[in-house]
């Protein structure tokens, strides 16, 4: 049950291999959220559901048997021992499925060779639609943001480049906050931090960044840190290394 998902996962001979959970704490806004990819980058990305579906998903679903082979023919090299993909999925009421891509099919280059869990038989089904999903760049599918979280979440927010060091720290109960320590206009503030929301992954890191910039340390009231450090990289983009790890630009 496609609606009702536990784990959908996607193994590629030679390339990745990822998995599509359900987000614990939910949708973070509509169409976005619901499900998190990992096993990709470094954390688990919030994915846009509707990239999702037209890349991921819905092929999945839609993936079905044309012809049966109930009888393998001799010579022929089905690429099941050594498959192209392995696609699995299982649902929250325990039904699980796997499929099994072999090579293209010899006679009819539209359909490739498969076998689903549970069957004895193989089968052909469409290249088009395992073709999808082996060519979906995981970038394409997940939200862009590095936060996805408002002001309230956090109980400290630092700014820091060579030169200065501001921390700002939260009071939400009060609807007030400081800057190292002086009071400070929550106005002022809430422009700033909709700058820090704004910070975008524009693209996966090709190049080795180069000399330290800024940086931004996020502090979440439940002690969870988040680090952002910005490095340059060419003219248009500067590297972010997010708690470590160098990703995206």
């Amino acid at each position: 049950d496609y609606s009702d998902i536990k784990s959908l996962n996607v193994s590629i001979r030679d390339g990745l291999s990822y998995s599509i959970v359900p987000n614990p704490d939910g949708e973070i806004t509509e169409g976005y959220g619901e499900y998190l990819l990992t096993g990709v980058y470094s954390f688990d990305a919030p994915v846009l559901s509707d990239e999702l579906a037209d890349n991921v998903g819905g092929p999945f679903y839609e993936i079905t048997a044309v012809d049966f082979i109930d009888t393998p023919q001799e010579g022929v090299d089905y690429g099941l021992d050594n498959p192209a993909m392995v696609l699995s999925a299982t649902d929250n009421k325990g039904n699980e499925c796997t499929i099994t891509i072999g090579n293209t099919c010899a006679d009819d280059s539209t359909k490739v060779y498969a076998q689903f869990s549970g069957k004895d038989y193989m089968c052909t089904v469409l290249k088009e639609k395992t073709d999808k999903i082996k060519n979906t760049k995981p970038f394409d599918i997940i939200g862009k943001y590095f936060i996805n979280d408002s002001a309230d979440a956090f109980s400290e927010i630092t700014v820091k480049d060579a030169d200065f060091t501001g921390t700002y720290s939260l009071d939400a109960e009060n609807s007030s906050v400081t800057l190292n320590g002086e009071q400070a206009d929550m106005s002022a503030f809430t422009e700033i931090y909709k700058s820090i929301a704004a910070v975008t992954m524009d693209g996966e890191k090709k190049l080795e960044p180069g000399e330290y910039v800024g940086e931004l340390v996020l502090t979440y009231r439940s002690g969870e840190v988040l680090t952002l450090r910005f490095m340059e990289y060419d003219d248009n983009y500067y590297a972010v290394e997010r708690n470590g790890v160098c990703e995206f630009i």
